[in-house]
């Protein structure tokens, strides 16, 4: 069932982020109220640039310009197994708030069942530790995984 509690897990935990430019492979788990994987589902990220500048025209006004080297959003379709994986890199802070953070949503059957954000280990100002991303050098190109 998916009408209760989903959980997205984010697998892949524990080192130090040494860089807003380095690659991060984010690898997660999307699973309903009985611990089983939802397939089929849409996970959707978005985030700011490494200047906090969001693609969004008031984040554009207050902020600088966009990066054209860089997407800002992205959704991933689970597969059978529940999982789902995103290239991106550590969003940058903005004034209103100083803590580095992805949102991202979550739709079942075209449904929208959950919106929250990930925080990153270290400056995660309190937020609940499921939220909270561990990072792991997993390669030697220096892709971060989290």
């Amino acid at each position: 069932s998916t009408s209760g509690f989903l959980s997205l897990i984010a697998l892949h935990s524990a080192i130090e982020f040494s860089s807003a430019t380095t690659p991060l492979l984010f690898r997660g788990i999307l699973l309903d109220d009985l611990s089983r994987p939802v397939p089929n589902a849409y996970v959707q990220f978005w985030q700011t640039d490494s200047n906090g500048v969001y693609d969004h025209p008031q984040s554009i006004s207050d902020r600088g310009e966009l990066n054209p080297s860089f997407q800002y959003f992205g959704t991933d379709q689970t597969n059978d197994n529940g999982e789902f994986f995103f290239k991106t890199y550590k969003p940058g802070l903005y004034p209103s708030r100083p803590i580095a953070h992805i949102h991202f949503k979550v739709f079942v059957d075209g449904e929208d069942v959950l919106t929250s954000q990930f925080y990153f280990a270290g400056e995660n100002g309190g937020n609940p530790s499921r939220l909270t991303l561990d990072l792991q050098e997993t390669t030697d190109d220096g892709v971060l995984s989290l």
